[in-house]
């Protein structure tokens, strides 16, 4: 068996398990939010408030708020914010932009920790008198960051910044090319390096940020990438000539593998794509054209091929613009955004079908094939970048959560416990022995987060260093055959 061509069906444990969908807003806590499922099961959410300051609110898993802040800086006049990551165990990471003055603008970053207090504030630039915008977060395998978006002098270039844990810079780069780069998406990838899209570019490089290859993209523009579970990538998208929703399928050189795509959307307020845990994928955007008024969230669930199993539209009358997409701990969906149809932070927790429970509709939608061609480019990359301290203050949000529909229901998975997987010990703080199902076996393990911690193609027993994992929940998940083993994995350091 090759580890880079599995076909995987997810082989349940035997356990009941209760499976919680609703679609909530909050009033009083801004727009333009994004969320995240936490390691302690909850929900982060974060945006801004109306371009005064950042907003975090903490949820719990039925939705229901726990504590909401709102984070400025009293010498900054406008926010956006547009991504937040968690540090298991130690808070929260938000990024986003601010303008810095006339023809100035930078990428801001807050620290804060579980409790939402602000451990630290900083903000970064190429140089003064550039436009740094579109600032988003990932937190990296060292216990860093890497902070990116795209700079603008004569043209937009994407600008990435590697991180300390404590935010100061460790490197800085600018890749250039001779298009308009805007929209970047980043993911570490298994090597420790980084995969880069931008709106026409597939970038690859080491560590360090130097590139090891290139792509250009044509007739789409992409949004977001992952990397697959087969070593390849997957990028959302929207076709330049309708603006249909669509996904790229490479593999790990960057060469095409499929390409798909579905109906027409607003690619201007994000697509977001995940890989879910049968192998296939999910990829979602704003649509204003198939739901229930006038812009609404689209929700496409595809196999392994891109061939459609469902998809969704969620909203109402008014507008609504989906803002982010994970998949949860209970196989559900979660997906997050601003609307003026209820309040302006609208949030959505699906079943593992994409039903919420109301404002929901099946969407008939036809699935094509893409002419997506891609093709090696030179792409150049240089240095620079500032950071700078930023006197940022906390305040109390006053929200109100508004329940638009709630269930919990209890599902029974199949019983099939041959060949669990047996982790040892459990929990965890230096290392743990894996004892896999088949020596042709392919481990990933997993954090909360969605990053992959770890990878190889196995023997019986695996042996892994956790020490530098920070504590949490992980998740071992064991490919073979035409099976994936999944078991829980507590790092306690």
């Amino acid at each position: 068996m090759k580890c880079n061509a599995i076909f995987v069906q997810l082989l349940l444990i035997n356990c009941v398990q209760a499976q919680v969908t609703f679609q909530n807003s909050y009033s009083g806590a801004g727009t333009n939010h994004f969320a995240i499922e936490t390691s302690d099961g909850n929900i982060v959410i974060a945006g801004d408030n109306f371009g005064y300051g950042f907003t975090v609110i903490k949820a719990d898993s039925n939705g229901s708020s726990l504590w909401g802040y709102s984070y400025i800086d009293s010498l900054i006049p406008f926010y956006d914010a547009f991504s937040i990551v968690e540090v298991p165990g130690n808070g929260y990471v938000i990024a986003g932009d601010f303008e810095a003055g006339f023809l100035d603008q930078d990428f801001y970053l807050i620290r804060i920790d579980n409790n939402g207090m602000l451990l630290w504030a900083k903000t970064y630039g190429r140089y003064v008198g550039t436009h740094d915008y579109y600032g988003h977060v990932i937190r990296t395998f060292d216990g860093g960051f890497v902070l990116y978006g795209w700079s603008s002098v004569n043209s937009p270039d994407v600008f990435v910044l590697k991180l300390d844990s404590a935010g100061a810079i460790q490197w800085s780069k600018i890749y250039t090319t001779t298009d308009i780069e805007e929209y970047p998406s980043i993911e570490q990838t298994s090597d420790s390096g980084y995969i880069i899209s931008s709106s026409s570019y597939l970038i690859k490089t080491n560590e360090n940020g130097n590139i090891s290859w290139a792509k250009s993209i044509s007739n789409t523009s992409c949004y977001s990438v992952i990397q697959t579970s087969d070593g390849g990538y997957a990028l959302g998208c929207a076709t330049d000539s309708l603006d249909e929703l669509n996904i790229v399928k490479t593999d790990s050189s960057g060469n095409l593998i499929w390409s798909k795509h579905y109906e027409k959307i607003i690619p201007g307020y994000g697509i977001f794509i995940i890989e879910s845990t049968d192998g296939g994928y999910g990829i979602a955007g704003t649509t204003e054209d198939l739901g229930f008024g006038e812009e609404d969230f689209y929700f496409v669930r595809t196999d392994t091929s891109g061939g459609i199993l469902w998809s969704k539209a969620y909203g109402a009358t008014g507008h609504e613009a989906c803002k982010s997409l994970v998949e949860t701990s209970d196989n559900g969906f979660l997906l997050s955004g601003g609307s003026n149809s209820f309040a302006f932070t609208y949030l959505i927790k699906t079943d593992s079908s994409g039903s919420s429970g109301c404002n929901d509709s099946t969407i008939m939608s036809i699935e094509n094939n893409a002419n997506v061609v891609l093709a090696p480019v030179a792409i150049s990359n240089s240095s620079g970048g500032f950071e700078t301290p930023s006197l940022t203050i906390v305040d109390t949000l006053s929200i109100t959560d508004n329940i638009l529909c709630f269930s919990s229901t209890t599902e029974i998975a199949n019983v099939n416990q041959e060949n669990r997987l047996i982790l040892f010990p459990n929990p965890a703080n230096s290392t743990v022995s894996i004892q896999l199902p088949a020596s042709d076996a392919f481990l990933e393990i997993v954090d909360c987060s969605g990053i992959v911690r770890f990878r190889k193609c196995g023997s019986d027993v695996l042996q892994i260093d956790v020490s530098s994992f920070y504590s949490g929940i992980y998740f071992a998940k064991v490919y073979s055959g035409d099976h994936v083993y999944v078991e829980k994995l507590v790092v306690s350091n």
